[in-house]
């Protein structure tokens, strides 16, 4: 009989171009690349074996017997292999090392009774027989050749169906692809037995999960073809699953924005290339990952080795980097840890690392920070507190205090500021100023003030039914609240949920606000005032007071940092300057609150000064809702019989 092995031929091609490619792509040594390499492998050994033996079966009669059967045997071994690496390829997908050895080995049996069957059939002839005079003869079990192949991929396809929900749609998809198209092919050549299209299956598939899975490209930086954050990560975690030492040290350019800004994209890319070659100089590429965008990240078991580079790379931003015919001088830092000597997970690794690269920039004088143990436990505690606000928000379990403040003119609490705790937890008291900037940094920050805006509103609404004069409660709101979709609309709509007047809600900002997103809180401020709301700048005296923003935001009133009040009591300059800002903004018509009341003395002071309103432990510390509820009604109650008498 005459086969065609046309298509064969073609998949040999296509086998020695992913091969090569493949080869230099796949530089982490990690189980799914080194199962790709496998069944690359096996396929292209079952296709030339097929390639070889069908050419030397034409012409059996001028072979000798012993390459016949050689190449027949390394065909009848390698064919039902290829569905064995791809079953061991679809495990890496979803299990780590030690998983896949214990899969392989439960689902080893019906390849090793194959193997032993292959050995064995120079003596048995149940698969093939050959001789010189009859030439090529199916045995009785020839069909299992073909059944132990689909025994896997039908491995294959089951778990890629029980474990689809651990995966993207398009990955699934895409392992999926090898059963499909095996299935095609089978058919086909059943149909028509005298084309050979056993590899040709399998070449097809590996040519998808190649493009789609394996390419180099996913795995590479383009500008300065380096390994990338996610192969960084993929070596942080085998490192860690195989318990090895290791160090890891991330090196972030400091102000990179401002050239690409000032001396565009393709300055800042040269620059980016002449580092990297520059490190590449100092250490193996494979060490080497584009962490970011303007970082660099090194693993490695040698910290001594490590260490070195880092000097030497020292001394090199010592000086000038040419590109274009400019020089640029590069400031940077550098943030490392090492595992398992501080961090014991890969998410502690990856944590602490940033946390040093973050620390070392607030640094002026020393670049480098090495995360120690002390950093690792305040990062554990601040993942807790992140952790702890999640479940806040979810439960809207937040408690939210009043501070009652003392209007100077009518001796009554005729205002309140609302502020934040959290309720017990495991940590104990966690104070506002803890973690309310954690809450910003992780996104949380929105929410948790919509929740304290209806809080604050409850406790109006409970205000109301006194017959009290109150003139509202002022809740503070975070830049990052102004970054949020439709924030007007949803102030407005928690207000009105409670039917308050708009005029009792007081939102508090400061001047660093301002600075970060002065266009966005204008629009804010300006359509809230329409409605009555009322702003307070908080905290000025701190940062760097800008008067500007006095004169050109529409603030009701300015709240005098306790900072500046303490230092007037000890400090005539200081005092003069109070005094002197107090009166210019009465001037101007801003009414003035005092923060930090602590002592008679501020009181006097800030009297003197012409303030309106007095906030502090002199007068009552933060209270939960009743507590703040009684003590207001009470003054309000004991000031009218003060009147009468």
């Amino acid at each position: 009989m005459q086969w065609d092995i046309t298509a064969e031929f073609v998949s040999a091609i296509i086998l020695c171009i992913i091969l090569t490619y493949a080869r230099k792509g796949a530089l982490l040594p990690t189980i799914k690349n080194l199962a790709f390499q496998y069944c690359l492998q096996v396929t292209f050994l079952s296709v030339i074996a097929n390639i070889i033996s069908t050419i030397m079966l034409e012409h059996y009669q001028e072979v000798p017997v012993i390459l016949n059967m050689t190449f027949l045997l390394i065909y009848y071994l390698s064919t039902p292999m290829m569905g064995v690496v791809y079953f061991i390829y679809t495990l890496a997908n979803f299990y780590d090392k030690g998983n896949i050895k214990k899969y392989a080995l439960i689902f080893s049996l019906p390849s090793t009774f194959y193997i032993l069957l292959v050995l064995s059939n120079p003596f048995t002839h149940l698969l093939f027989s050959f001789d010189q005079v009859n030439g090529y003869t199916h045995g009785p079990l020839i069909m299992l050749t073909y059944v132990i192949f689909y025994i896997y991929v039908l491995f294959s396809f089951t778990f890629v169906i029980h474990k689809r929900k651990s995966l993207e749609k398009n990955v699934i998809y895409i392992l999926g692809v090898f059963p499909f198209i095996s299935a095609l092919m089978i058919l086909f050549q059943f149909l028509y037995p005298k084309y050979i299209l056993t590899g040709t299956a399998a070449t097809s598939a590996l040519l998808i999960l190649y493009l789609y899975l394996q390419n180099k490209q996913i795995f590479t930086d383009t500008l300065t073809s380096l390994l990338n954050r996610q192969e960084f990560n993929k070596m942080i975690n085998m490192e860690i699953t195989d318990k090895k030492e290791f160090v890891v040290f991330v090196i972030s350019l400091r102000d990179f924005k401002f050239i690409n800004d000032k001396f565009g994209q393709d300055v800042g890319d040269k620059i980016l290339l002449q580092v990297c070659a520059y490190l590449k100089s100092l250490l193996p590429k494979q060490l080497l990952y584009r962490y970011g965008g303007d970082e660099f990240a090194i693993i490695c078991r040698d910290e001594q080795r490590v260490r070195e580079a880092m000097q030497d790379i020292h001394r090199r931003m010592k000086n000038p980097w040419v590109v274009s015919g400019m020089n640029f001088m590069l400031k940077y830092v550098v943030g490392g840890i090492g595992y398992p000597m501080v961090a014991n997970s890969e998410e502690e690794v990856i944590k602490g690392l940033e946390y040093a690269v973050m620390t070392a920039k607030k640094k002026e004088q020393e670049p480098v920070c090495f995360c120690t143990n002390e950093m690792m436990n305040y990062i554990k505690r601040k993942y807790q507190i992140v952790e702890i606000l999640k479940e806040c928000v979810e439960k809207n379990s937040f408690e939210v205090y009043f501070q009652p403040i003392f209007d100077i003119h009518t001796a009554t609490y005729r205002k309140a500021e609302a502020l934040l705790r959290l309720p017990d937890n495991p940590l104990g008291f966690v104070s506002p100023e803890e973690f309310i900037p954690i809450a910003e940094e992780n996104g949380l920050i929105a929410p948790i003030t919509y929740q304290v805006l209806e809080k604050t509103c409850i406790f109006i609404k409970e205000l109301m039914k006194e017959t009290i004069d109150f003139v509202g409660v002022s809740v503070n709101f975070s830049v990052i609240q102004f970054m949020q979709e439709n924030v007007e609309q949803k102030v407005l709509h928690i207000i009105d949920q409670y039917h308050i007047p708009y005029d009792l809600i007081k939102i508090e900002i400061t001047e660093s606000m301002l600075a970060t997103n002065y266009d966005a809180i204008m629009q804010f401020m300006s359509n809230m005032t329409k409605h009555g709301i009322q702003f307070l700048l908080d905290d000025f005296g701190t940062g760097y007071s800008n008067i500007s923003y006095v004169l050109k935001v529409p603030f009701h009133t300015v709240k005098i940092d306790k900072s500046l009040v303490w230092q007037a009591m000890k400090d005539k300059k200081a005092a003069i300057l109070v005094r002197k800002m107090a009166e210019a903004f009465k001037e101007v018509g801003l009414h003035v609150l005092a923060e930090g009341i602590e002592t008679q003395e501020h009181i006097d002071f800030m009297k003197s000064c012409g303030c309106d309103y007095l906030q502090g432990y002199y007068y009552s510390r933060p209270l939960p809702k009743q507590k703040a509820l009684d003590t207001i009604i009470h003054n309000e109650v004991a000031n009218k019989i003060k009147k009468l008498q």
